[in-house]
């Protein structure tokens, strides 16, 4: 399986969770880039997405990964994430 370093860029854990799902098979679904993600807000997105990949990988039968981001009414991300059999 694919491995990605901690903490890169927004644009660098994309590219990673892109490369991992490929590795295992799975078509990625996931956005082309985050610029208008806060800066703050890169640590936690890095979590949550590679937390996202690693669980689609080794805990389901996928084909494919979709995931989404996208602001909420208090003013923090969201993440959406959605399995495709």
């Amino acid at each position: 399986m694919a491995r990605w370093p901690r903490s890169g860029p927004p644009s660098g854990e994309l590219a990673s969770a892109r490369a991992v799902l490929a590795a295992a098979g799975i078509t990625a679904d996931l956005p082309h880039a985050v610029d208008d993600l806060a800066p703050q807000y890169h640590e936690p997105f890095a979590y949550v997405l590679r937390e996202a990949i690693t669980n689609v990988v080794r805990h389901s039968d996928a084909g494919r990964c979709e995931v989404r981001l996208g602001a909420v009414l208090a003013g923090g991300p969201r993440r959406w994430q959605r399995r495709v059999g």
